[in-house]
């Protein structure tokens, strides 16, 4: 259990004390619970693995450990070696991007042990540049991944691409 659940269950207990029946006696009063907090850049995180594991199935790792942190995920196939990340940042719907962000997959691309799941092995080979994908969310794209996961170019940036998902909505 997290510091933060930890803290809003002994909140709770405070509130309400160990029994869930003495909250029965209160229902014409307004009870005030604190919010529960969900990690929506965990749940996009998890949400864009299913998408990505259904397309590229066994190509796909995730969160492999580097030198210093872990992608998000790498994708190995043969023709594509990616680098990616996603970002539950809407800032990425216009042309902008942040730049710790551009520094954290680069980070990724020169870690050696990185390098070495992607199938650089040779000196030659991880002096190559590495390409870079950055997946956020936006309500006017599609609920599908593109084809070609280098279709959107971060510009400034040498092998940076992004692309956009929708999260799917509940409909009643």
């Amino acid at each position: 259990m997290c510091i933060r659940d930890s803290y809003l269950s002994n909140l709770i207990l405070k509130r309400f004390g160990y029994n869930i029946k003495e909250i029965e006696g209160l229902k014409n009063n307004t009870i005030k619970v604190p919010p529960f907090w969900i990690d929506m850049s965990k749940l996009f995180e998890l949400y864009v693995f299913g998408l990505l594991k259904d397309k590229y199935k066994n190509s796909l790792l995730f969160q492999v450990q580097g030198t210093y942190g872990q992608p998000d995920f790498l994708l190995v196939t043969e023709s594509d070696k990616i680098i990616i990340d996603t970002k539950y940042k809407r800032k990425y719907q216009q042309e902008q991007y942040f730049p710790e962000d551009i520094r954290q997959l680069s980070g990724y691309s020169r870690d050696l042990k990185i390098l070495k799941r992607l199938g650089f092995v040779s000196e030659e080979e991880q002096n190559i540049a590495v390409d870079c994908l950055i997946i956020y969310p936006d309500q006017n794209a599609s609920e599908n991944l593109d084809d070609d996961l280098k279709s959107d170019k971060i510009n400034g940036f040498s092998r940076f691409y992004k692309m956009p998902i929708k999260l799917p909505i509940i409909t009643n």
